[in-house]
């Protein structure tokens, strides 16, 4: 029985907020089909959660989106036995698939390439032996086939499926590994399973030579939905720390791209003059995903904007760009609507801040005999953004 629309967006609104939920649907539909995610599939999870699965599967199916499945990159038992059954069990539930097998990784991508624009899952199995006294590809030979088809493919995103989900230490869930700093910490830890290090590991090595840019996380089947529809995402994402380069003022930007992120993240039109206000340091992200706005005053680094642009919003950025600001500023204040979803996060990063009207001013290494006048000064800067009444307010920027 297919599921009715309105169920499904019920369904997709119930993980995370509709708003979310909403602009991903919109993003993922926009893109080719073979984009939207491969999905790394655990072996246990084929023998003890293959029904979870089939369900995931189905509601993206039913969503227009058609996620390519690997089999076999951990685990090289039983994989052609596991990828007919998983496409059984998708027949059963009406849900079309076609299994994949090609001697080379370019071949299998375009095969599911073609398959995925059809609306057919594919599914690929990978360990299977290159001939039958082979004994099967070794482990480092399936994740360079991985590089080749992710990146023949350009895929977003490709997620780990696994039935103990994200990495856990101490019994706390880890929502974002940074390689550059967590990788030998965690490669080493007891609380991480073996599997996880070597997803780790791997994971390592594609971001070493992708050529085009893929998110990366660990998550269940339980999980499986909200790790794509919302920004948190649930389980662990895992990356390198953005590259955020340093500019003094306008003139050496593409402010087309710069304007296009902020209006984005802010999902509003700037105000006309906004490139001629004075801004003494812009940090930004170099591939134009994510920036802050810093005006230098005898108070502190006054921030006029933080923002990451929509499609990269639950990568980590804000983080990246916020610690190289704070790198160069010990003092620091800024301002945010009181409605913005980000204050939370704003709040962890402040010594302190104060709600006044419609907005929050947030303050962190000022002198107390300081703090009024930054307040005074946050609250009477104009406006970047023309105001709608009854518009909502965007979850990024201040």
């Amino acid at each position: 029985m297919m599921y009715a629309p309105d169920t499904i967006s019920r369904f997709l609104w119930s993980i995370g907020k509709r708003a979310e939920a909403d602009f991903y649907l919109a993003l993922f539909r926009a893109e080719t089909k073979e984009r939207f995610a491969t999905i790394a599939v655990d072996g246990p999870v084929l023998t003890h959660a293959l029904d979870a699965l089939v369900v995931d599967l189905r509601f993206l199916s039913e969503l227009g989106l058609v996620p390519i499945i690997v089999l076999g990159l951990l685990d090289a038992d039983d994989v052609i036995k596991h990828a007919s059954s998983l496409a059984l069990e998708l027949a059963r539930v009406d849900v079309s698939s076609t299994v994949i097998e090609h001697p080379t990784p370019a071949e299998a991508a375009e095969a599911a390439r073609v398959a995925a624009r059809d609306g057919v899952i594919p599914i690929l199995p990978l360990a299977s032996p290159p001939s039958p006294a082979s004994g099967g590809r070794p482990l480092a030979d399936r994740f360079e086939m991985v590089r080749v088809f992710l990146d023949t493919i350009q895929t977003r995103k490709l997620i780990f499926l696994q039935r103990r989900g994200g990495i856990l230490l101490d019994g706390r869930a880890v929502s974002l590994v940074e390689l550059n700093a967590d990788l030998l910490t965690l490669v080493t830890s007891k609380d991480v399973s073996r599997k996880q290090k070597t997803i780790l590991n791997g994971i390592a090595y594609l971001i070493d030579r992708l050529t085009h840019r893929c998110t990366f996380a660990m998550t269940s089947p339980i999980e499986l939905l909200r790790e794509l529809f919302t920004t948190g995402g649930s389980g662990t994402m895992v990356r390198r720390a953005a590259r955020v380069e340093r500019y003094e003022g306008f003139g050496s930007l593409d402010t087309a791209r710069l304007v296009t992120m902020l209006e984005s993240a802010f999902e509003r039109p700037l105000s006309e003059g906004f490139l001629e206000r004075p801004v003494s340091r812009i940090y930004l992200e170099e591939h134009y995903r994510g920036a802050a706005l810093v005006l230098e005053t005898p108070l502190g680094a006054y921030m006029s904007k933080f923002a990451v642009g929509r499609e990269a919003q639950g990568e980590g950025l804000g983080k990246d760009v916020w610690g190289a600001l704070t790198q160069d500023y010990a003092n620091v204040f800024w301002r945010s609507r009181t409605k913005n979803a980000i204050n939370a996060w704003y709040t962890k990063q402040c010594d302190g801040m104060i709600r006044t009207g419609v907005w929050q001013v947030f303050w962190r290494g000022l002198s107390p005999e300081r703090i009024p006048e930054a307040i005074a000064f946050a609250l009477d800067q104009p406006k970047d953004f023309p105001r709608v009444e009854g518009e909502s307010t965007s979850s990024l920027g201040g």
